[in-house]
């Protein structure tokens, strides 16, 4: 969600000041701003003729025509921008101008292309499509409008900023919001966004044309550019190995030579010289690769473009990625991420190879590591950039070739796990894009919220609970959802497993649920969530429901069975003994009108289920019994050719029944 991401309002002029620097000549005196009016914005009729004016402004205020800007009319191909994605509802969009730098601009001017915009402001006539309240309110988010208008121009601007980060390579972006004649200035970072006061750019146009005037002089890294990737897309001649980079990723990725990929350099050694580099890891290998003097000059990869997906702008903003490496013609993973800084967690690469170390984790042969940038303290998490390399290539989970490999990997997440306990450490981000395949087995990866489970297992020293919320939300276990002060402990990733098989089954393998069941399964089960009064983020009511059902059965539940029938039984095993953590048995209500034949009965079911209850716990208990079981599975049973169903979805309209 991006609810409580907004931070303001903040002054405009402390905005510039800390922001937007002002520009200065060469002989370091100060540069003269244009005089400029935005009246003529205040004077038309309609949104469609805001943008003229809006543009001729920019224009003015780019003497050296840095920048060029596009009026776009139309809405976005919905391929392009992921707006169901977003928390607020049915985005809207209508009149906005596109900002490009003249050294990357679009192919065409019909549509947006985020892949090259600097920002995008969004106009709008109505001054009452304020997507922020300048005046708090009473409720748990008082900054964000909770109008119907301002829901809509929120989930807007928050779309164009999502497209932006995930197509680029950025740290931070701007935008500009015009309602009537009130703006607001913007700056995004994964993080949280900091949002101006609403002025008067009419009466007061300073803040908005000291924005536009400055930033036309920003660097790339002032605009929120990471400098470490450099686009190859405006080079006279490309370098001597991009083609064989080209070839190789293509033979990775089994593309052809027909679809379009894009390769950006990438170094993973600091820009400046300056700066001293972190020591690196004892089973790191440096990640200085070369000599500055050398060939590559510290630009040592060729990186994938990345492509749109479904996150928010706010938090981790996770990408998988390949690199080449230049120097070895090899193709490797590339993780780029955002990771949350705190007392309390470990870089990743630091937790990989104490794993290494502890024979827990096998599979990673050679992180490198980018140095991180700067805090930015802004927002509710505190995240840097980083970005580790790994020698492996995994294939996504949902990508098998049979269900034999899915649940192998699910037996090799089981027992990673309790390889990672007996070294001391807990993984506590289980999900179904964790789980790779690599080499016909399951490679379970992001460790960076892990944790030292001695630490995790104590009680606070005050006594008194706190928030421990971490993972995917789809794949947290009913505790997590029904409980944010929930410890997790390690029965916790043991049930995510259940709900990562489960997830799978129902979205690709071969089963008789109606598409419009598997989507409102897919809510109630695992997307579920509602808001409580305190502000905290509830949910699980569809999983405990399976886990609780009085039947013990899962066929009876959804009433089908998938296939293959491995699968089917692999399922019922894992449900049949998690269970049992909410299955507590509970003495019986005897009302007094009762015969005596009926207590005896009560009291001997109430017997006979602590008794199985005093079985299963043990089961419950043992990190490897499950593990053991679903090996045996592996081996015994046939397990029938075929890849991932794919299943059409609902018509529109259709959404949860429940």
């Amino acid at each position: 969600m991006s609810s409580g991401a907004f931070l303001g309002p903040m002054s405009p002029l402390d905005f510039l000041n800390h922001f937007v620097p002002a520009p200065v000549r060469r002989d370091s005196k100060a540069r003269t701003r244009p005089d400029v009016s935005f009246q003529r914005m205040a004077d038309v009729e309609n949104e469609t003729e805001m943008y003229s004016p809006y543009i001729e402004v920019c224009q003015q205020l780019d003497p050296k025509q840095t920048m060029e800007f596009h009026s776009i009319l139309s809405p976005s191909a919905p391929n392009r921008t992921p707006f169901e994605e977003c928390d607020e509802e049915d985005p809207k969009l209508d009149v906005r101008v596109v900002t490009y730098h003249r050294s990357k601009l679009p192919f065409d001017n019909l549509s947006e292309d985020f892949a090259r915009a600097e920002r995008v402001d969004v106009l709008k006539h109505d001054s009452s499509e304020d997507p922020f309240n300048e005046v708090p309110d009473d409720t748990i988010f008082p900054f964000e409008s909770h109008t119907k208008g301002g829901k809509k121009v929120r989930g807007e601007i928050i779309a164009h900023t999502n497209a932006i980060l995930q197509l680029q390579f950025r740290i931070f972006v701007f935008s500009i919001h015009i309602m009537g004649r009130k703006a607001r200035l913007i700056r995004w970072d994964r993080s949280g966004a900091i949002v101006t006061e609403a002025f008067d750019y009419v009466e007061h146009p300073e803040p908005l044309a000291e924005f536009l005037w400055r930033y036309t002089f920003l660097s790339a890294a002032e605009r929120g550019h990471d400098e470490t990737v450099k686009s190859l897309l405006h080079v006279q001649e490309h370098p001597e190995d991009y083609h064989a980079a080209l070839d190789a990723i293509r033979r990775i990725q089994d593309i052809t030579e027909r679809d379009n990929i894009e390769l950006l350099l990438l170094r993973m050694s600091p820009l400046d010289a300056r700066s001293p580099p972190m020591p690196p890891a004892s089973d790191a290998k440096f990640y200085y690769k070369t000599d500055p003097a050398q060939e590559c000059n510290g630009w040592d990869y060729y990186v994938t473009a990345p492509r749109m997906n479904v996150r928010r702008p706010f938090g981790k903003g996770t990408r998988s990625l390949l690199v080449y490496d230049r120097h070895t013609g090899r193709v490797h993973h590339l993780k780029d991420t955002n990771r949350l800084i705190s007392p309390e967690l470990t870089v990743e690469h630091e937790v990989i190879n104490e794993l290494r170390q502890a024979g827990a984790y096998r599979d990673i042969l050679d992180p490198k590591l980018l140095p991180g940038y700067p805090d930015d303290p802004k927002g509710w998490e505190h995240l840097r950039a980083y970005r580790l390399i790994t020698e492996e290539v995994g294939t996504l989970l949902w990508r098998f070739d049979n269900w034999k490999q899915v649940v192998q990997a699910i037996a090799d997440t089981l027992e990673a796990l309790d390889g990672a306990e007996k070294a001391g450490w807990r993984h506590r981000d289980i999900s179904a894009a964790n789980i790779m395949l690599f080499n016909g087995r399951g490679l379970l990866v992001d460790w960076h919220i892990s944790q030292q489970s001695k630490f995790m297992d104590l009680a606070s020293e005050d006594g008194k609970k706190r928030q421990d919320q971490t993972g995917s939300w789809q794949f947290k276990s009913v505790t997590q959802l029904r409980d944010p002060y929930a410890r997790h402990d390690a029965k916790v990733n043991r049930e995510s497993v259940f709900w990562v098989l489960l997830w799978m089954a129902i979205n690709f393998s071969q089963h008789s649920m109606p598409p419009i069941e598997i989507k409102d399964n897919m809510w109630h089960v695992f997307d579920y969530e509602w808001i409580t009064g305190e502000g905290h983020s509830k949910g699980g009511f569809g999983k405990e429901c399976i886990l609780s059902k009085a039947s013990g059965r899962l066929d009876l539940y959804f009433a089908i069975e998938f296939y293959p029938p491995p699968l089917q039984h692999v399922l019922e095993l894992m449900h049949g003994v998690l269970r049992y953590k909410y299955k507590i048995p509970q003495p019986p209500y005897i009302p007094e009108y009762y015969s005596e034949e009926r207590v005896k009965r009560k009291e001997r079911m109430y017997e006979l289920e602590v008794e199985v209850y005093e079985e299963m716990m043990p089961l419950l208990e043992d990190p490897l019994w499950i593990h053991g079981k679903v090996v045996e599975i592996l081996n015994t049973e046939e397990w029938p050719a075929g890849g991932p169903v794919t299943y059409p979805s609902p018509p529109p309209g259709d959404g949860p029944i429940w």
